[in-house]
């Protein structure tokens, strides 16, 4: 479970902060063993006043913060999600091993990062989940960039393996990608293609794209003609067949985490077809 992100507030002095933190868990959440998430973007890694310790500190004390008020104690485990990169790498691992003094630690891991851990490093964690989605260019209107065998292809192989146990990540969202005329690029949640399609307001001009033609209010964003929404879903197809590439690797998959369940996920039938196949 998401608790917060952590981000940078420039100015004077460049402190790291807490974004989006978490206010109110539905109480049927207290029957399950939570993990709690952190996303830390990279930029809170570079060129920050913030000591890598003082950040673990800070991370520890939120955390244990939110837990205790909703789950009468402190976690055990934390997951901390973050695409680092050469710039990074130092600050985050060493992150890592502070955090690891008070909690089992667990990272996210992006499908570069799978092919080159020579190059990005391998974190010293207990285990690591592998994000099978948002994996494709958003800017690309030609592409579903949520996930698409063809790019899991490229980067894992029956060769692949690598030396912790990975958790794999499926998504089971859908999103609607929205790029202005001058190629500005906003995720829009809750909207989705059928919304698109029976609006007369819209005009498909391909599978994926619909284009609006006069000046709209959508889900409270305003938008003029000319805006384009690239509507990108999950399909059981997609799922199964990224899933075969990843099995016939040397890949060791402890676990299938799904992402994300919410009031408008129905997604059963790929929850249902994941759990079956072999």
């Amino acid at each position: 479970m998401r608790y917060f992100d952590i981000s940078i507030k420039r100015g004077t002095y460049k402190a790291c902060y807490p974004t989006y933190v978490i206010r109110e868990i539905d109480p049927a959440f207290k029957n399950f063993d939570i993990i709690p998430v952190v996303f830390i973007r990279n930029i809170a890694l570079k060129d920050t006043e913030n000591s890598v310790e003082e950040l673990a500190n800070n991370i520890k004390s939120l955390v244990n913060q939110i837990h205790q008020k909703h789950f009468g104690g402190n976690p055990t485990a934390i997951q901390i999600d973050c695409d680092w990169n050469n710039s990074t790498e130092l600050a985050f691992f060493s992150l890592l091993t502070q955090l690891k003094k008070d909690f089992s630690v667990e990272t996210t891991l992006r499908l570069h990062q799978i092919k080159y851990p020579e190059k990005t490093g391998v974190p010293p964690v207990d285990r690591a989940t592998l994000m099978l989605y948002n994996m494709g260019q958003l800017k690309d209107f030609t592409q579903n960039s949520l996930i698409d065998k063809t790019i899991v292809d490229q980067y894992i192989s029956r060769f692949t393996k690598y030396e912790k146990p990975i958790s794999l990540g499926l998504p089971l969202f859908d999103q609607t990608v929205i790029q202005s005329p001058t190629g500005k690029i906003k995720l829009l949640n809750g909207a989705y293609q059928s919304d698109f399609a029976k609006d007369p307001a819209f005009k498909q001009i391909s599978p994926l794209v619909y284009e609006i033609q006069k000046d709209s209010l959508i889900h409270g964003f305003y938008v003029t003609k000319g805006y384009q929404f690239k509507t990108e879903k999950t399909t059981k197809k997609e799922v199964l067949e990224s899933l075969d590439i990843i099995r016939k690797s040397n890949l060791s998959i402890e676990e299938v985490v799904f992402y994300h369940l919410d009031s408008h996920t129905d997604k059963n039938e790929i929850i249902t077809a994941v759990m079956q196949s072999k």
